[in-house]
């Protein structure tokens, strides 16, 4: 006691104001800072899912309006191009078979619609009429062979087309009627019928013109605008050349559920594009809101580092009130406890208290102590006794021992009485010579094996006994003399009964992390009633003092040890015999 007195005193003079400081502001910082730390990053988290949502809905916004002006522009293309295709002229010039049958169709009246086309729509560079029989190219320039035409690039796009009246778009770079290299967007129309080859009407939009006609409405946040196909190949960048966006981003929107992703520092957003299997991509960047978001974060460290200011002088005030007292505490230590009779009153503050109870501590310290003492003298003495009583199973093992070779004189040698001596004084030398109250199974069935020897000589065989053992089991710790009081209930309200003889099985095996050991006889066997009652019993843990003791005796002894998931089990039937079920930890 003197010693831990002393640790304690060590332990206290260590307390310096730096080390309580110290303490006191980790504590403080938890209590104060971080909850700060976590509102500061709650609302970041919820500025920038703001403006995440901010950017989409402009994104969806602006690439709305973009949409609806490309579509109305399709739509009317595509309403144009099918009242020519519906025109006697149209169809008398797709079905003529040369420039001899161009007195059945108004040349004057097809160039005038082709006019009325152009005039009312600025981004259109030409439009074109192919007729399929004749070869002929009917166009705002005039008429002229296909092979002599300026313009040969879109055919293809014809000729590979095999749906009569489809309409569809593609890009392309072509030469113009003055060789100029324009970008363009060729709108078709098959004139087909069936399976019958007509021609073709074409729509050619000045891609240049196109991107004015959508400029009025791109304001300075719309970084970029693509239209893309179906695989989000690049066809076309609508407000110039864009290095920035990576390809990786338009590939994340192919296989995006959403309209959108967010890529590297842009939003990318999506649209289809009416009449087409074309998507619109709009970019918007991130860093329309970068200045709000840097004013936050700046306004938030403010924040932080203002609480952590506070905390510190909180702090101080608090170690300052702690470190006073301690040092009250230690010349209280510091007086032989001889001195502490003259106790102060209890004051109205706890200081006051505290260094009253620690002098009353010391005082029952000293008391305890001294008891402590008395009690080894006690322990000593009993200690004593148990050698004493060590002579007592001596002198008992020597009185069976002279009786067995009185028994083998009277016969000349052994004999059925010796045999049962000998398995008597083997049985009370192991309930009595160790003190290990945990022995290996093996031994257990050794034990068990002595005792079974006795009750077949004293029964005249009117049992035998089959041994089931796992090898597993065998080195796996149960408590000592546990088997012996099951198997004499199973001999004695199981198999005496009989009228004939019976059999007592032994079994023993690991399942899982349990060690399963099960008594079964083919008795006389007990009432579902009795059965109901015994395993009732079982959970009880007041010590039984009537029938079936041994059960639980052993039951609560392997409880005491193991806990009370473990245990016995009893299982029987009317005339089909008893099984006695222990559940143990598996421990080797």
């Amino acid at each position: 006691m003197k010693d831990e007195n002393t640790n304690i005193y060590q332990r206290l003079k260590k307390r310096r104001f730096s080390s309580i400081f110290i303490k006191n502001l980790s504590l403080l910082s938890i209590v104060i800072v971080l909850p700060m730390v976590i509102v500061v990053w709650i609302a970041s988290f919820s500025f920038n899912t703001f403006t995440d949502n901010e950017i989409l809905v402009y994104s969806n916004k602006s690439l709305a309006m973009l949409k609806n002006v490309t579509d109305n522009m399709l739509s009317d293309c595509h309403k144009q191009m099918n009242y020519i295709a519906a025109e006697n002229d149209t169809t008398v010039f797709l079905m003529s078979k040369g420039d001899e049958d161009s007195s059945f169709y108004d040349q004057k009246i097809m160039f005038k619609q082709l006019a009325v086309q152009m005039r009312t729509k600025d981004y259109l560079e030409n439009i074109y009429i192919y007729s399929e029989r004749n070869n002929l190219i009917f166009s705002n320039y005039g008429l002229t062979d296909l092979k002599d035409f300026f313009d040969n690039a879109w055919y293809n796009e014809y000729a590979e087309n095999q749906q009569p009246g489809r309409f569809w778009c593609s890009f392309r770079n072509t030469r113009s009627a003055f060789q100029f290299t324009t970008q363009i967007l060729s709108l078709y129309k098959d004139l087909g019928y069936l399976k019958e080859r007509r021609g073709v009407l074409v729509f050619n939009i000045n891609f240049d013109k196109f991107v004015t006609e959508l400029s009025s409405l791109r304001s300075s946040y719309d970084d970029g605008l693509f239209i893309a196909d179906s695989e989000f190949n690049i066809l076309a960048d609508v407000w110039g050349n864009h290095d920035d966006i990576s390809i990786q981003g338009f590939q994340s929107l192919l296989h995006s559920a959403e309209d959108y992703v967010k890529s590297d520092d842009y939003v990318l957003y999506k649209a289809p594009i009416k009449y087409t299997d074309w998507y619109y991509i709009s970019a918007v960047p991130y860093e329309i809101y970068q200045a709000n978001i840097n004013v936050l974060w700046k306004d938030m460290f403010l924040v932080i580092g203002f609480g952590f200011a506070i905390t510190v002088f909180i702090t101080i005030l608090i170690s300052i009130r702690i470190y006073q007292p301690y040092k009250k505490i230690l010349k209280v230590i510091e007086y032989p406890v001889s001195l502490l009779k003259d106790e102060q009153e209890l004051g109205p503050n706890e200081e006051t208290y505290i260094l009253n109870t620690i002098k009353h501590t010391m005082s029952e310290n000293t008391i305890i102590t001294q008891e402590l003492k008395e009690r080894v003298a006690l322990l000593r003495k009993a200690q004593s006794l148990a050698l004493q009583a060590q002579i007592n199973p001596h002198f008992l093992f020597n009185t069976l021992d002279t009786i067995n070779w009185s028994a083998m004189r009277l016969t000349g040698g052994k004999n059925e009485t010796s045999s049962m001596i000998s398995n008597l004084a083997s049985m009370i030398r192991y309930s009595l010579e160790s003190v290990d109250s945990m022995v290996p199974l093996e031994k257990e069935l050794e034990n068990i094996r002595t005792y079974l020897n006795l009750q077949e000589i004293r029964y005249r065989n009117k049992f035998s006994v089959v041994w089931e053992i796992d090898d597993a089991t065998r080195n796996c710790k149960v408590i000592k003399i546990m088997l012996q009081p099951l198997l004499e209930n199973a001999i004695y309200h199981g198999i005496k009964p009989l009228s004939g003889n019976g059999t007592i099985w032994i079994k023993a095996k690991k399942v899982e992390e349990t060690l399963k050991i099960v008594i079964e006889d083919n008795g006389i066997g007990m009432e579902s009633q009795a059965i109901k009652r015994i395993n009732e019993m079982m959970k009880d843990k007041k010590i039984q003092e009537k029938e079936h003791i041994g059960i639980m005796n052993v039951n609560q002894r392997i409880q005491l040890f193991f806990g009370d998931q473990y245990g016995i089990t009893v299982a029987s039937e009317e005339t089909q015999g008893t099984a006695i079920i222990l559940i143990l930890p598996y421990e080797v």
